[in-house]
């Protein structure tokens, strides 16, 4: 891996987003490199960084040739986060501090890979330099759920002992928040941090994969410069099939935000609820004045929605009743009629409007540049309208004059099509026989093309 640290392109300015959550397992694993190794002794006591890096005298002054060459050598074995906010602040000023505070964030999200023990992993959450202790404790170590339950205070050397045993995962998760945010919000002490956790326990249990009553989560807080971030070890007391993938961690995130940012998000959640309302309501109306309108006036072949709406409720049977257990082709027939019904301009704006209010609040939590919109038929506030549509067609099924309307609909003469057959037509009249023969083979050959054209566009299923 080329080393990005030395070159002049992290000038690059990156946003992000409100919270950073970071989340690895500890594999217990003894194999690991010599760099890994003479770490130990750095990451459990600070030496150096405290006294030679982050004094106030030195924290404007250029970064030192060790930590450039510590830095190099971190990005070599794990590589770099360009979504951390250390990384921002090092981007912009390559100072003493930033790297100091870099540095120190890189370990903290690779103490899976960097620490020879379990037992070294407990003692450096606990113990590291400016982590938040009460007043009565050599340690910040502080209790969350232990199988359920809430302790006061924590023995150290009992969970250090607990998980230096312990055969299944041990979670490092690293949530941290800008000091202006922390600052703002009241996040800048360790009760806070703590009642975070306890508030989102539910959410944790869910999310790992971990029942309540065997769940373990202990946290520390770390009062660090420009980034206050806590700590929050997590484990079962009955190792199974804990797991966190990527849509969990996704989750959490959420949950965190949803806590820590409420009185900001509030608004935005109001808004965009208020909008896919609005959309819902016209969407039922537009599907409503459709279903009345072929009851009264029949089929008047003015718009793609309505042509395919037809041919749907020929496609389906009365006992077709909700969107989950119709045959594939029946579901993409479905499917194809919401894309038409979101076409409509006041709805695509609308809609429009409530995926700029889920971009906003996606930014609470996730990377700016990784917050893509959702498939509108993957979004679940949406899907109501699958089943709606299905009722409507039902409906209109159960017409009495549906096979008329159908007929009609399938009737050459009638169709859309028709004008250019009939002007196909007149362009022969007048030849001999055999032109005439000729002719009427071009037509059917033109005819068949043009229904089949039709059928593909609709989506007409052969019965």
């Amino acid at each position: 891996m080329g080393s990005s640290i030395a070159r002049e392109e992290l000038g690059i300015k990156r946003n992000s987003s409100r919270i950073i959550l970071n989340c690895r397992y500890f594999k217990g694993s003894k194999k690991t490199t010599s760099l890994l190794k003479n770490l130990v002794k750095y990451i459990s006591t600070r030496e150096g960084v405290e006294k030679d890096y982050v004094s106030s005298k030195n924290d404007d002054k250029p970064a030192t040739k060790k930590q450039i060459k510590l830095l190099k050598d971190l990005e070599y074995n794990f590589g770099l986060a360009y979504d951390l906010y250390e990384f921002e602040d090092f981007q912009r000023e390559k100072t003493q501090k930033s790297a100091s505070e870099l540095i120190s964030v890189i370990i903290d999200n690779n103490l899976n890979r960097i620490l020879l023990t379990k037992e070294h992993l407990v003692k450096y959450v606990a113990k590291r330099p400016r982590v938040d202790k009460k007043e009565v404790s050599e340690h910040g170590l502080f209790c969350v759920s232990d199988n359920g339950v809430s302790s006061g205070d924590v023995d150290l050397l009992s969970i250090m002992n607990e998980v230096s045993k312990h055969r299944g995962k041990i979670w490092t998760n690293v949530l941290s928040l800008r000091r202006e945010d922390a600052k703002k919000v009241g996040f800048e002490n360790l009760e806070s941090w703590r009642d975070l956790l306890k508030y989102n326990i539910c959410e944790i249990s869910e999310q790992m994969k971990i029942e309540l009553d065997k769940l373990k989560v202990y946290g520390a807080f770390h009062n660090e410069g420009h980034h206050p971030h806590c700590h929050f070890l997590v484990w079962s007391s009955e190792p199974g099939n804990e797991s966190l993938y990527k849509e969990g961690i996704k989750k959490l995130k959420s949950s965190f935000a949803n806590s820590i940012f409420r009185e900001e998000m509030l608004p935005i959640m109001k808004k965009k609820s208020l909008l896919r309302d609005e959309i819902k309501i016209r969407l039922k109306k537009t599907i409503d004045d459709l279903g009345d309108n072929l009851k009264i006036n029949g089929a008047r072949f003015d718009s793609d929605l309505e042509m395919k709406m037809i041919n749907f409720s020929n496609n389906i049977s009365l006992k077709d009743k909700t969107y989950g257990y119709l045959r594939e082709p029946l579901k993409m027939q479905v499917n194809d009629i919401v894309y038409e019904l979101f076409k409509s301009p006041e709805i695509e704006l609308l809609y429009e409007q409530w995926k700029e209010q889920r971009r906003e609040l996606s930014q609470f939590y996730e990377h700016p540049s990784k917050i893509q919109d959702l498939e509108l038929l993957k979004n679940e506030e949406f899907k109501p309208v699958l089943n709606l549509v299905l009722k409507e067609a039902r409906k209109i099924r159960s017409f009495d004059s549906f096979n008329n309307l159908y007929n009609e609909f399938t009737d050459p003469n009638t169709t859309p099509f028709s004008g250019i057959l009939n002007e196909f037509v007149k362009s022969f009249h007048g030849g001999g026989n055999s032109q005439k023969q000729d002719q009427n083979d071009i037509f059917d050959k033109k005819k068949r093309k043009e229904t089949a054209e039709l059928k593909k566009r609709l989506g007409i299923l052969r019965r």
